[in-house]
């Protein structure tokens, strides 16, 4: 059974994304091939809201990311795309990849509910046992 969690808060900097990594942290110790996107926009260096510094998101070698084409050229993760999808957001369609060299990587995904259902269905596809949603301030995929 594929266990998928998505992670919320109601504010800026509440600690989504650290508790997205903690929760990866915990998969990959374990060995389990876990699926990973975000509705918002994360991984990123400094907040292009606040300035300040954000958590940086490392990913191991297996793991599936559903991630924007523009996310691939400012993530040091070798990333190989495994499908492509036709969902726009702002930085490009959404790929699913293989992390085939770990690295860190900047999640852009769907901001759609029915895009994000499909996401879902291709991680699963694509042998993700774990998926994780990381969150965003003031968004709920419709």
């Amino acid at each position: 059974m594929v266990k998928i969690i998505g992670i919320a808060g109601t504010a800026k900097n509440t600690g989504k994304t650290t508790t997205t990594l903690a929760l990866l942290e915990e998969t990959q110790k374990r060995k389990i091939k876990t699926g990973l996107t975000s509705i918002g926009y994360d991984g990123e260096e400094i907040d292009n809201v606040t300035g300040l510094p954000k958590p940086r998101i490392m990913v191991s070698c297996g793991n599936i990311v559903a991630i924007a084409e523009k996310c691939l050229d400012v993530s040091t993760a070798e990333i190989e795309i495994i499908e492509r999808t036709d969902f726009s957001t702002p930085l490009g369609k959404i790929m699913i990849g293989v992390i085939n060299k770990e690295g860190l990587v900047v999640l852009a995904g769907p901001n759609k509910s029915k895009d994000l259902k499909i996401i879902i269905s291709l991680l699963k596809k694509h042998g993700s046992k774990f998926i994780i949603i990381d969150g965003a301030l003031n968004r709920l995929v419709r």
